[in-house]
């Protein structure tokens, strides 16, 4: 009932003390004589306030007042210091925006019970997720279309939703922190380097790789902070970061790019360190390994950069994606078949010669795809694949033609560097696969190594046996009861010979088929190999591929970038977002 024609020159204002639904924080009521009337504090219109009357007229009233809603963004505290012209702009152009004609019937249902502070950590939960800028919820599109779907809901500012994704970074936080303590094995850390905005902006992202529990790979991000320290520094920061997480005890690898701000320098001292506390497996032997997937891009672009005048002849004629060298590949594979006139500048030594890199490629193009086919692979994954890279390497390194034999070695040289920092790990992890054992590497390193592999092959089955007795030793010593454990583990030995590592390796290869699950197998026979599954759990997690899923693992440069309207942010509110955003994603993935 709407009530515009009374005279109310001698009303009295009943106390809002007495009326309890919180519709009346926008309306008076007063009274004239035995009549009561609710008068907007918005646009003054006047409505019945009686109470047999009730509430439901002036909540629709909210939900139509245009000077109401049209002011909300005057009681809102934005970022920095805006003067109150800012103020009249916006509020007009959100008015300008309100009035689309947009009508409220009277039988719209309002929520009484609308919970301001879930539905904000509903709206900084999207723009985590998602990546949006902070500053959308200044943005006048924005905020009308908020206040037409819920008028009730008070619109926030700048600072409150950065205060409310801290807040959410930290809750989330808690529980990873509380995940990583309970972990029943190691954990492995990657160090990617990330650029900004700038040029010379560089972040650094230190994520998690280990497998729980229930035998599945997992993978967080820990820490995502800004890089401006020296490598001596940088490493100091890189273990604060592992030490504030409690986890520097815990850690059995680090996977690095060794880009230029984490070079092999910083890698060595955090390694250094670790030994100290005798923290690591073997010595830190084990520690330090690298992308497998890198250093296949990076002696692709070296083959490419060699046959650069060649490619850039029949990229006149032909269409590929510079920035894709798959697309490259395709395109040579293309041109080679035609051969059209267009290409006469071309001779056909350069044919030849692109032909045998375009057979480079192939063999590259299907160990990428061989990385990437899963979400989740194994490290037991990769020896296979690389080892046939090996192989054809030698191969093509003693081709009759000097341009391709020195395009080889050049390539060999780079691998042999991986090779040599990486083949320790990549070799215990094949072993620990039930279809392999040592057979896979005794096979490849006859290959490899001629008189020189048994010697080889030996340090490697030490280094196997090395890493099994500290997992026995650690596994007795983390156990509740330890004495009597270790009573049962010296009796147990003195009535068999052998180790569980003796047997596993005795007992045959399991058949090989194209479902198998290693992890799985190993959930299985940990009762039988408690030690070695252990051994297994650690190793198999660790990360030999530094490549997200939505990422292509072809990109020529590959760095990753942090989102313009995030990097010009606060170093710690650009932390808190990168590390919410992943453990939401990683959260709703498993769900």
């Amino acid at each position: 009932m709407i009530i515009n024609e009374m005279d109310l020159s001698d009303e009295v204002i009943v106390k809002s003390g007495k009326l309890k639904s919180a519709v009346w924080n926008d309306f008076d009521r007063v009274r004239k004589g035995e009549t009561h009337i609710a008068i907007c504090r918005h646009c003054k219109k006047r409505l019945s306030g009686s109470s047999s009357s009730g509430t439901s007229h002036l909540r629709n009233h909210l939900i139509r007042c245009r000077r109401r809603n049209g002011g909300v963004l005057a009681h809102c505290s934005v970022r920095g210091k805006k003067k109150e012209e800012r103020f009249d702009e916006q509020r007009k152009n959100e008015e300008a925006l309100s009035v689309v004609n947009v009508r409220y019937e009277h039988d719209v249902v309002v929520n009484a019970g609308l919970d301001q502070r879930r539905s904000r950590f509903d709206l900084a939960r999207m723009i985590i997720l998602h990546g949006y800028p902070l500053t959308i919820v200044e943005d006048v599109g924005f905020r009308a279309f908020v206040r037409n779907l819920e008028p009730l809901f008070e619109l926030v500012a700048f600072e409150r939703v950065e205060s409310d994704c801290m807040e959410i970074c930290a809750k989330e936080k808690h529980k990873i922190f509380e995940d990583l303590d309970k972990l029943p094995g190691k954990i492995s850390i990657s160090v990617d380097v990330w650029t900004g905005s700038g040029s010379d902006d560089e972040f650094l992202c230190l994520t998690a790789h280990y497998i729980d529990e229930t035998w599945e790979v997992k993978k967080r991000v820990l820490n995502f902070f800004m890089v401006d320290e020296s490598g001596e520094t940088l490493a100091e920061v890189v273990m604060t970061c592992l030490m504030e997480w409690d986890i520097d005890r815990k850690l059995f690898a680090m996977a690095s790019s060794h880009a230029p701000s984490f070079g092999e320098d910083v890698a060595n001292k955090i390694r250094d360190r670790l030994s100290q506390n005798k923290f690591l497996y073997c010595n830190g032997q084990l520690f330090d390994v690298s992308c497998g997937v890198s250093v296949v891009n990076q002696m692709t672009q070296d083959c490419l950069q060699d046959c650069g005048e060649t490619i850039e002849k029949i990229r006149f004629v032909n269409v590929d994606d510079p920035t894709r060298w798959d697309t490259t590949c395709a395109m040579l594979e293309t041109a080679l078949e035609r051969k059209n006139d267009d290409l006469e500048s071309v001779s056909d030594l350069e044919w030849e010669r692109l032909a045998t890199v375009v057979g480079f490629l192939r063999v590259f193009v299907e160990v990428i795809n061989a990385f990437t086919r899963s979400h989740f692979l194994s490290a037991n994954m990769y020896f296979p694949e690389l080892c046939d890279v090996h192989l054809r390497l030698i191969e093509w390194s003693k081709n009759q033609d000097e341009f391709v034999s020195s395009l080889a070695v050049n390539m060999r040289k780079r691998f042999d560097e991986f090779w040599d920092k990486n083949n320790l790990v990549l070799a215990i992890a094949t072993i620990l696969d039930p279809r392999f054992k040592m057979k896979l590497v005794e096979y490849y390193y006859t290959l490899f190594y001629d008189s020189s592999a048994s010697e080889l092959i030996e340090d490697i089955s030490e280094c196997v046996k090395a890493l099994y007795n500290e997992h026995s030793v650690g596994l007795l010593l983390s156990s509740s009861d330890w004495q009597e454990n270790h009573d049962h583990h010296h009796h147990h030995q003195s009535n068999d010979s052998k180790s569980e590592l003796e047997k596993y390796l005795e007992e045959p290869l399991f058949p090989r088929n194209s479902y198998f699950d290693v992890l799985n197998w190993w959930k299985v026979h940990t009762p039988r190999y408690p030690v070695l599954s252990m051994m297994a759990r650690n190793v198999l997690a660790i990360p030999m591929l530094n490549v997200l899923p939505e990422e292509d693992a072809f990109k020529m440069a590959r760095r990753r970038r942090v989102s313009e309207t995030w990097c010009s942010l606060r170093p710690s509110t650009v932390q808190a977002l990168m590390c919410a955003q992943d453990w939401i994603k990683s959260e709703l993935e498993s769900s």
